[in-house]
């Protein structure tokens, strides 16, 4: 969707919530459409966004920490070698 596409879609999903404010699924569809606003639009969602934010990543807490990547985890569970991560919950 475009940026105006979805500001469309806020402007309309929030004057249907305050027409009915009882009716949820006027509420949940405003949500969703602020929440493509959010992730989109203004990229809330990047570590850039982050870290102008004062956020903290962990590779700046632990530096000495060696990170797995998603290909070696699914690489070792495909191969049958994969760690349970509690192995003492029983599935």
């Amino acid at each position: 969707m475009s940026e105006d596409q979805i500001l469309a879609k806020i402007a309309s999903t929030k004057a249907d919530a305050e027409a009915e404010p009882d009716n949820l699924a006027h509420k949940y569809s405003m949500v969703g459409a602020e929440y493509a606003n959010t992730k989109y639009i203004r990229e809330d969602n990047t570590p850039e966004m982050a870290e102008y934010l004062g956020y903290i990543s962990a590779r700046e807490l632990w530096p000495e920490f060696v990170y797995k990547t998603f290909d070696t985890f699914v690489d070792e569970l495909v191969k049958g070698r994969g760690e349970r991560i509690y192995p003492h919950v029983l599935v």
